[in-house]
């Protein structure tokens, strides 16, 4: 009885606290209040959990989403001005001007701070939205099936907006984000009905240019497939080659070096895709298992997606705990990028505690095999200076 006492106190206490940050939110121009306010909301329902009605949801959502449409509004705006504004740049270029001229000649800025000034309030609504976008991942995740209609709402009213062709690179992240926690959260079970139409839209983006979008699709493959208990073999085929094809597509040397690190985002999440479908279902691909585990294993490490790559790293070590030959394959010949993958995930935010002392096993293992400590030294001979040999030569203890 005392339990059920302290839970209505409590939720009626979250939906006080909602209601009273929400009347500020409501108000507010600031952009980082705005996201301190929603972060503050997405706490409570997280610490909370399903406590909202659906009318309650409905009606905190809208109120949300007002917000959103204003934010977005300001976006659209500055994309216009954006536009605007190089157009009469490109003519006063052509009449010999490069000054956009105020009373004051110590406001003057050239073209280029102007631009840079536009771009960077885009950039900041930008990130706005996607931190509102996350309030309704953490619905999904607390209340399930009584998000269904708010997730009606979006499907009908935002996601044909965000996934027009025409659509911005950004739009068609944000609409990827928002289908993401409704594969992760809301599974298969509760959204049989679209579950197909999910996927396509994810198979459709992971090809994407750029990478932002392409990101967001194969985190989107991953949690689809783990998510998938039933008839995966409808969807298995066009997965598999979705995000073979993204883990096989090579770095352009002219990328700047932040342009290679985002570049590899979008890699680690099709990698960490091919992962969960092994695990979760592996067993149905039976001829081509060996061959999907091999390439897997050899496109290790995820270092950039740390979260992925402490998913990947988790599961390499329960395969070589439970059936290592999987993974080393015909003559260990993938032992040398096993080495590489745990020297490179030790100790950092790619693994645990749990996982370090699973490493530091294998390590003992390594070194009481022959076999396996010609493989390590032949591994540590082909490392150029660099993090990685640094990272086995401190796992090893090698002078």
């Amino acid at each position: 009885m005392k339990n059920n006492v302290d839970k209505n106190n409590l939720n009626a206490t979250s939906k006080q606290y909602i209601s009273n940050i929400v009347e500020q939110l409501m108000k507010e121009t600031d952009h980082n209040l705005i996201v301190a306010y929603v972060d503050s909301i997405r706490e409570i329902i997280k610490s909370t959990k399903e406590f909202l009605t659906t009318n309650e949801i409905n009606e905190l959502s809208q109120k949300i989403l007002t917000v959103f449409d204003k934010l977005e509004k300001g976006r659209e705006s500055l994309l216009k001005q954006k536009d605007e504004t190089e157009k009469e740049f490109e003519k006063e270029k052509k009449a010999g001007d490069n000054k956009i001229y105020s009373d004051d000649e110590d406001d003057d800025k050239s073209q280029e701070e102007v631009m840079e000034d536009i771009k960077d309030q885009i950039s900041e609504l930008e990130s706005v939205l996607t931190s509102l976008s996350d309030f309704f991942g953490s619905l999904f995740e607390t209340h399930k099936k009584l998000t269904l209609e708010l997730v009606e709402k979006l499907i009908k009213e935002y996601l044909p907006i965000y996934f027009k062709e025409e659509s911005s690179n950004f739009e068609k992240t944000l609409g990827l984000l928002l289908v993401d926690d409704m594969a992760e959260f809301l599974q298969q079970d509760l959204l049989e009905n679209i579950w197909g139409q999910i996927e396509q839209i994810m198979i459709k983006y992971s090809s994407h240019s750029h990478y932002e979008v392409r990101n967001a699709a194969c985190f989107g493959l991953g949690v689809f497939s783990q998510y998938t208990k039933h008839d995966f073999a409808n969807y298995g085929k066009d997965i598999l080659t979705a995000v073979m094809n993204v883990i096989k597509l090579p770095i352009e040397k002219s990328l700047s070096k932040t342009d290679k690190e985002n570049y590899k985002f979008a890699r680690d999440n099709a990698v960490s895709a091919l992962g969960k479908i092994i695990k979760y279902h592996g067993q149905e691909f039976p001829s081509e298992l060996d061959n999907l585990i091999d390439f897997w294993v050899n496109s290790l490490p995820v270092t950039q997606d740390k979260e992925e790559g402490k998913i990947c790293n988790k599961f390499l070590l329960e395969i070589l705990m439970k059936e290592p030959n999987k993974v080393l394959g015909p003559g260990n010949k993938n032992l040398g990028q096993i080495i590489i993958t745990l020297a490179r995930g030790y100790k950092t935010d790619s693994s645990d505690d749990e996982m370090d002392k699973n490493i530091d096993s294998f390590v003992q293992g390594v070194k009481s095999n022959a076999e396996y400590t010609a493989i390590l030294n032949d591994t540590v001979s082909k490392q150029k200076k660099g993090k990685t040999l640094n990272k086995i030569k401190s796992l090893f203890k090698l002078d």
